[in-house]
């Protein structure tokens, strides 16, 4: 591997996509935006769970809506913000729902036939 292009002493982090390489860690706002001057710095603050549970009903683990409106439910109580959400059937079991929150993200993994929910939260 060529490695001679990188500057490993002054690495460029960011390319704004306009040309601009900006160098350096940039502060981010409350809508996920650059700090500008006078603005709030947003500090997420929290903990990563990554929780396996058994013995769920296999109906429960194979439903994408019922997964879906559990994602919706879950962010809505712990008092997060769902900016967008998927999920996905698979074949021949299970579905898979991914979240991204302003806070960080969110998924749900399942194995209906194991009776098997994965959360990553």
């Amino acid at each position: 591997v060529d490695v001679s292009h990188v500057n490993f002493e002054d690495p460029s982090l960011e390319d704004l996509g306009d040309g601009t390489i900006k160098h350096g860690i940039s502060k981010v706002n409350k809508t996920g935006g650059i700090v500008e001057e006078g603005e709030e710095e947003y500090l997420p603050a929290g903990q990563h769970l990554l929780v396996d549970i058994e013995g769920i009903e296999a109906d429960f683990l194979n439903s994408e809506a019922r997964l879906a409106k559990a994602m919706v439910d879950t962010t809505t109580h712990a008092g997060l913000t769902l900016l967008s959400y998927h999920c996905h059937s698979l074949q021949p079991a299970g579905v898979s729902c991914v979240g991204v929150l302003l806070e960080s993200h969110i998924s749900f993994h399942t194995w209906p036939d194991e009776g098997v929910i994965t959360l990553d939260l």
